[in-house]
């Protein structure tokens, strides 16, 4: 390459990552007047329950036992063990499932809708990030006890349940962790602009291939 075409690439280069740069700072300008009149409200902390509330494996022993009671006739005992299942594992759409059986099976109203408003809601959230889970149920638990979702009404026991589902999914999102973080740890450029380094290569792809054709026409 000739050194006027080496001047031409390093000219587009510097003026590409001048130009990223120049957004970046009245990004941040712009933002500024905003910040200082506006402040983001404190994140709301999730209820904390005790080390090994959830235990899957437990709440698994518990599921499959419910339903060798059901089938045995015993529905007092399914309904036992199902209650038992979705406190120690309430993500499992399958643990509710069974404990709105059994509540039927005894003829409890109240009881199998409970199950089935929480199942319905959990099936919903397969294949969802955790983080829906959590606000999900946070906003539940934030409800007043009378709050009426369609036909259901949320009671005492509902408001516990989405407290310990919200507690659930926490405990289960990946970036819990990293949310947690004090609220003035300043973020990277690659976390506030995720997709810059791609616009850059776009842009600086390019703007090359411009250069080129404009060396070639020469």
């Amino acid at each position: 390459m000739s050194t006027s075409c080496w001047k031409t690439f390093f000219a587009a280069t510097a003026a590409l990552a001048l130009l990223a740069g120049c957004s970046e700072s009245a990004t941040q300008q712009a933002k500024a007047p905003t910040s200082s009149k506006h402040s983001s409200p404190a994140p709301v902390e999730p209820p904390t329950l005790p080390a090994g509330s959830f235990d899957q494996a437990k709440a698994q022993a518990e599921l499959t036992t419910a339903q060798a009671a059901r089938e045995a006739g015993n529905a007092a005992e399914a309904r036992r063990q199902a209650e038992a299942a979705v406190d120690h594992w309430p993500g499992d759409p399958a643990a509710w499932a069974e404990l709105q059986t059994d509540c039927q099976s005894l003829a409890d109203v109240e009881c199998s809708r409970y199950a089935a408003f929480f199942q319905a809601k959990i099936e919903f959230l397969k294949g969802l990030p955790a983080r829906a889970g959590v606000l999900g149920f946070q906003n539940i638990a934030e409800e007043p006890t009378g709050t009426k979702a369609g036909a259901y009404t949320y009671d005492e026991r509902t408001i516990v349940t989405a407290r310990r589902l919200w507690a659930f999914y926490h405990q289960q999102d990946p970036m819990a962790a990293k949310r947690d973080q004090p609220m003035d740890e300043e973020p990277s450029f690659a976390e506030e602009y995720p997709y810059a380094p791609a616009v850059l290569v776009i842009g600086a792809g390019a703007g090359l291939l411009t250069a080129a054709k404009s060396l070639a026409n020469k």
